[in-house]
């Protein structure tokens, strides 16, 4: 019995060293601009954030100690630039539900055009804020590393996203229903006006 005890003792303590402590809390050690703390524009869950007469989109990406940041940027602005067509998708969905003459067929073509249209338009669109953190963070083995967490903004007027659209549906003539193109077209020039009355 008491040889039986000493190896369960020998088991758990063995089990206890091969098993380090995974839960240590992330930690950041620096960020841009030596900055004491994360800026009051900044939110690390938003994806996308409307103000006034714009729509800001952020992108992140994440980076293991030696990579450039210049790459990190860029990564997260394609990441950002990205979900424009995404959040026309959404934008249209919500129409959808709204209004029994707009159908999935057309819901799909118009995906499709706009991803391409959005495209161009963001190859000619700049950045905006960029923010990165040097975090200590956790492996899966439980050793601590360090990584840069980056993010990058693009910011797009709700007019130049309006006109965005209406050139996609002028791509999607023919193939988009005339009920589809009315609804998509009065409710993004709603979008413009209820912008434009904010910033008054």
């Amino acid at each position: 019995m008491k040889t039986f005890g000493i190896a369960v003792l020998v088991l758990s303590v063995f089990s206890c060293s091969s098993n380090p402590q995974k839960n240590h809390k992330d930690v950041v050690v620096a960020r841009i601009d030596d900055l004491a703390e994360r800026p009051s524009w900044f939110s690390e869950t938003l994806d996308t954030d409307e103000r006034d007469d714009k729509i800001i989109f952020w992108g992140r990406s994440t980076l293991k100690k030696g990579e450039r940041l210049e790459v990190g940027f860029k990564i997260a602005e394609l990441n950002a630039k990205s979900r424009i067509a995404g959040y026309v998708s959404e934008k249209i969905r919500t129409i959808s539900q709204a209004a029994d003459e707009v159908n999935s067929e057309d819901q799909t073509i118009f995906r499709g055009i706009i991803t391409q249209r959005a495209k161009v338009k963001m190859s000619q669109t700049s950045g905006g804020k960029k923010y990165w953190e040097k975090v200590e963070t956790s492996t899966h083995s439980g050793d601590r590393e360090l990584e840069y967490r980056v993010f990058q903004s693009v910011i797009i007027k709700k007019s130049d996203l309006a006109e965005l659209v209406k050139l996609a549906l002028q791509d999607g003539k023919g193939k988009l229903s005339e009920a589809f193109t009315n609804k998509v077209e009065s409710e993004f020039d709603r979008m413009i006006e209820e912008g434009q009355d904010e910033i008054q």
